[in-house]
C-alpha cells in the first residue's frame, strides 16, 4: 500500500556557508519521518503525520518529504564477470535496479545518535546506500556489499535532482556518514542541464560512524552536514534541471601500499594506511534539504495517490484516496483545502478530503460498488479511471493532480498453468532496529511452487529466476537462477532456498533447490520472480513462450502479471498465492492478475516432503444394510429401521485430521448431519473395524419418513 504523509512543516531557516538570506525549504528528504503505516488516528479518525518511510524497507529512489525530486544510488559492480585481479568487465553508472541498493536503515552514528534534528540536528534514520551481495570474493580482494574498489572516481554515492524554479540563492545541506570500513573521502558536484556534472568544492572527509564535523575540509561544514552555498552559481537559480552529487574520490590521504598503490580509495578506519576492502561499507544520508529564497509567489504542490492502483471490477473495493500537500509560500497557505472528483468512479465529483491540523495531509475512504465499472466478459485489458485532485489556498492559488485506478476482470479467469509460484520471502535473516515487529522469521529467503493440477509435472530443465523491481536488464543473472529436476506431483510443493541461512533465525524446511552458496537473495520488499521451463535466462522476456509464471511484488516492481503488482511485504511477511474453492492449499488462485492472487502474510514455506506425492482424498459411500445381520441385502429400507452407512476412505499423502460427515436432510425433510466414525465395535457406532478407512454409522429412519427415493451426500474432508 502506498502511503503518503505529512512531515516537516515549511518555515524558513538559515544555513551556514555564505550570505545569511532567508531560506525556504523547497525539497526534502527526511528518513526520520519512520513509522508504522496507517493513515488514519484510531481515536479521531482524521489522517495522521506519522508515516512516510518505514524502516527496513528497500527505497531506491525514495521520493522527497517536501516538494518534488528524484533521489537515486550511484554504483558499480562487476556481477562475478570479473576475476580476483578485477580484470573483468564492468558496469556502472546511475541506479538501474541491479548495481546498487538504497534502504532505511539506523544511522548508527555517535556518540549523538538519536537526537532530534530541532536540537543537535543529527538524524536518528538514515538512507543507507551500498551494492548488492553478489559480487566475487577472494582473499584480500573483496568487492561486495561495500562500495567497488574497482569502479571510476565519481561513479559511486547518490544523486538528488530538484527544480529551483521561482527560487534563488540555492544551498543543498546534506548529513551523512560512512562505516567504518567504507569510502572516506567524498566529492561533491552540481549540473545545471541534468547531464554535465562539474566538481563544488575539495575532498571531503568522513570520519567512521560519525556525520561530518564542522569545518570537514574545505566546504563549510556546519550544522553538522555537508552544506553546500551555490548563491556564486547563478545557472542554479530558477533551473528546472538542477542536481546535485555526493560521489567517492580517490583519497589524497592515502600514500599507497605494495599490493595497492596510490592514488586509491582509503577506508574510513585509517585512511592513511588502509585501502578500501571489505564487503560491507556503506555510506548514511539522514536529512537531505535543498532551500532557495522564493522569487515570488509559490503555488501549493500536490502529490495525489490511492492505495490501490488496480482493483477487480466484478467486486466492491474500499480505496484510501490521499494527498500530501506543501503549502505554498510567498505569501504562506491558509486555510489549505483539498477536493476530488471520483465521478468517474461512481463517488461524488466533489469529495472534500480531511485533513491534518498543519494542513499537509488529506484523506478520503470510500467503497466503489461492484459492477460500477462494467469490463466486458473475456476483455483481458483493464479499464483504467482518473480521478482528478485539487488543493486550494484562501490566497487564491490552486493546482490539481490525478491519480489513475485499472479495473479488472478476475472472477472466472484461469491462466491454465499447472505448475505456479505460490509463495514468495525476502526477508530471511533480515533484522529491523527501528521497528520490533519487522524481524525476520526464517532464515533464508524462499520461492515455492506448487503444482495445481490433477497431473504429475517433469521439472527436468526448468529454473527458477529472481530480478530486482526495477532492473532493466530483467533477469540477466545467472546468480539469481536455481535449476529444477525431477518430477512434481499434483497438489504437491518445492522449495527453493534463494539465500544462505543466517544463524540465529529458525531454519526453513529442507530445501529441494538451493542457490549456490554466496549467491542469490530476495528484496524483502519488492522483486521479481519467474517460473521458466528452460534454463535459459529469462532476460526481459516476460512473455517468452517459456514463461509459465512471472510474479512481480512490491510498489517499485515494473514488470508483473495483470494490472499491478502483489502487494509489499517486509521482513515478517511473504507474498502468498490464495487458494480457491475447489482447491484449498495455498497457491491454487492464478487469475493473471498478481494484485489480485497474492496477499502478504507469515510466510510459511512448504517442501516436497512435507507435501508429498497428493494421491487426493478419495471416499466411496454404501447402504444401506439389514438391521440385525449388518450385511447388504437392497437399496431400500423401511421407515423405523436401520441401515449401516459406509464410506471408504483413502487419504492423501499428508492428509491428517480425517472427518467424514452425511447430510441426512432427505430423510428427515429438515437440516441434519451425521458423523461417521472409524472407531470399531468398542465405538458404539456401528463401525465394524477400528483404523481400516472404513467410516460407519449406524442410523435408525424415522418412523414418520415419507416414501420415496433419497440422496444421501457425504463428504471426506482432512
Amino acid at each position: 500500500m502506498r502511503v503518503f504523509s505529512a512531515v516537516l512543516a515549511i518555515g524558513a531557516s538559515v544555513l551556514a556557508g555564505g550570505a545569511a538570506s532567508a531560506q525556504t525549504v523547497f525539497c526534502q528528504w527526511d528518513f526520520d519521518a519512520v513509522g508504522p503505516v496507517g493513515p488514519v488516528d484510531d481515536n479521531t479518525g482524521l489522517p495522521t503525520d506519522a508515516p512516510y518511510f518505514t524502516s527496513g524497507l528497500i527505497y531506491n529512489t525514495p521520493a522527497p518529504t517536501i516538494g518534488n525530486g528524484s533521489c537515486i544510488p550511484l554504483g558499480m559492480d562487476n556481477l562475478d564477470s570479473g576475476p580476483p585481479d578485477h580484470t573483468g568487465t564492468y558496469v556502472f553508472g546511475p541506479y538501474s535496479g541491479q548495481y546498487v541498493y538504497g534502504s532505511v536503515a539506523y544511522c548508527d552514528v555517535s556518540p549523538q545518535s538519536g537526537l532530534a534534528h530541532g536540537g543537535s540536528t543529527y538524524s536518528i534514520t538514515c538512507w543507507r546506500v551500498r551494492g548488492p551481495n553478489n559480487s566475487y570474493v577472494a582473499p584480500g580482494i573483496n568487492n561486495g556489499n561495500g562500495w567497488n574498489r574497482s569502479a571510476p572516481e565519481r561513479s559511486q554515492g547518490a544523486q538528488f535532482s530538484t527544480s529551483t524554479v521561482g527560487y534563488s540563492n540555492i544551498r543543498f545541506q546534506c548529513q551523512i556518514s560512512c562505516s567504518t570500513q567504507s569510502v572516506s573521502c567524498a566529492q561533491a558536484q552540481y549540473t545545471l542541464d541534468g547531464t554535465t556534472w562539474l566538481d563544488f568544492g575539495g575532498p571531503i572527509y568522513m570520519a567512521s560512524n560519525d556525520f561530518i564535523q564542522p569545518a570537514s575540509g574545505p566546504i563549510s561544514s556546519a550544522n553538522f552536514g555537508i552544506n553546500l552555498d551555490f548563491t556564486p552559481i547563478t545557472g542554479a537559480n530558477n533551473n528546472p534541471n538542477f542536481g546535485v552529487r555526493i560521489v567517492s574520490i580517490y583519497d589524497p590521504r592515502f600514500p599507497g601500499t605494495a599490493q595497492v598503490p596510490a592514488p586509491n580509495y582509503a577506508a574510513a578506519a585509517n585512511p592513511t594506511t588502509t585501502p578500501y576492502n571489505n564487503s560491507s561499507g556503506n555510506w548514511r544520508y539522514g536529512l537531505m534539504t535543498f532551500s532557495g529564497t522564493p522569487t515570488g509567489p509559490i503555488n501549493p504542490v500536490l502529490r495525489a495517490s490511492t492505495d490501490k492502483i488496480a482493483v477487480c471490477a466484478s467486486e466492491d473495493n474500499t480505496i484510501i484516496f490521499q494527498a500530501l500537500v506543501q503549502p505554498g509560500v510567498n505569501p504562506a497557505s491558509t486555510g489549505t483545502t483539498v477536493y476530488a472528483d471520483l465521478s468517474s468512479i461512481g463517488l461524488s465529483g466533489h469529495q472534500v478530503l480531511a485533513g491534518n491540523q498543519a494542513g499537509t495531509f488529506f484523506s478520503y475512504t470510500g467503497t466503489v460498488p461492484a459492477g460500477t465499472v462494467v469490463v466486458p466478459t473475456g476483455q483481458t485489458t483493464p479499464i483504467t479511471r482518473t480521478v482528478t485532485f485539487t488543493v486550494t489556498d484562501d490566497q487564491g492559488r490552486s493546482i490539481s493532480s490525478g491519480s489513475a485506478i485499472s479495473f479488472v476482470n478476475c472472477s472466472g479467469v484461469d491462466s491454465g498453468k499447472p505448475v505456479v509460484i505460490s509463495q514468495v520471502y525476502g526477508g530471511g535473516g533480515n533484522t529491523d532496529s527501528i521497528n520490533a515487529a519487522n524481524q525476520g522469521v526464517y532464515d533464508s529467503d524462499f520461492v515455492e511452487i506448487y503444482n495445481r493440477s490433477a497431473s504429475p509435472v517433469d521439472l527436468t530443465g526448468w529454473s527458477v529466476q529472481y530480478a530486482s523491481p526495477a532492473s532493466s536488464g530483467g533477469f540477466n543473472n545467472s546468480n539469481n537462477q536455481v535449476n529444477l529436476s525431477g518430477t512434481i506431483q499434483p497438489r504437491q510443493y518445492m522449495l527453493i532456498r534463494f539465500s544462505d541461512p543466517v544463524y540465529g533465525f529458525q531454519p526453513l524446511p529442507t530445501p529441494d533447490f538451493s542457490t549456490r552458496y554466496g549467491y542469490g537473495g530476495i528484496g524483502n520488499t519488492g522483486g521479481r520472480v519467474v517460473l521458466s521451463n528452460s534454463t535459459a535466462l529469462v532476460g526481459t522476456g516476460y512473455t517468452a513462450a517459456a514463461v509459465q509464471d512471472l510474479v512481480g511484488f512490491g510498489a517499485a516492481a515494473v514488470t508483473f502479471e495483470g494490472a499491478g503488482p502483489a502487494a509489499t511485504p517486509d521482513n515478517s511477511h511473504a507474498v502468498i498465492r490464495k487458494a480457491t474453492t475447489l482447491d484449498p492449499n495455498p497457491g491454487a488462485q492464478d487469475s493473471n492478475q498478481n494484485f489480485y492472487d497474492f496477499s502478504p502474510s507469515t510466510p510459511l514455506p512448504h517442501n516436497r516432503a512435507n507435501n508429498g506425492t497428493d494421491t487426493f482424498l478419495t471416499a466411496y459411500a454404501s447402504i444401506p444394510h439389514d438391521d440385525a445381520n449388518k450385511v447388504v441385502v437392497t437399496n431400500s429400507a423401511c421407515a423405523g429401521s436401520q441401515v449401516l452407512f459406509t464410506v471408504a476412505v483413502t487419504p492423501g499423502t499428508s492428509s491428517t485430521g480425517i472427518s467424514v460427515m452425511g447430510d441426512i436432510s432427505p430423510i428427515t425433510g429438515s437440516p441434519g448431519m451425521i458423523t461417521l466414525y472409524d472407531d470399531g465395535p468398542a465405538g458404539g457406532h456401528g463401525d465394524l473395524g477400528a483404523g481400516d478407512g472404513v467410516y460407519s454409522f449406524l442410523y435408525t429412519i424415522p418412523a414418520n419418513a415419507a416414501q420415496g427415493f433419497r440422496t444421501i451426500s457425504f463428504t471426506a474432508s482432512d
